[in-house]
């Protein structure tokens, strides 16, 4: 194996990582961000906002 394809090997298992690490995030927030939402909005607009942000 050469050094630049063992460098190149590195640098996609690093941006593997960090979009594990995104998601993991986001995920992670979304719990908070649901209950925080629930205070200020009903149930039916986070759903909206949900369906629109997804599409």
């Amino acid at each position: 194996m050469s050094k630049d394809s063992r460098q190149e090997k590195i640098a996609i298992d690093f941006r593997i990582i960090m979009a594990i690490a995104f998601t993991l995030i986001f995920w992670a927030s979304a719990f908070a961000g649901i209950r925080v939402g629930l205070k200020a909005y009903s149930p039916e607009n986070l759903v909206l906002l949900r369906f629109l942000t997804a599409s």
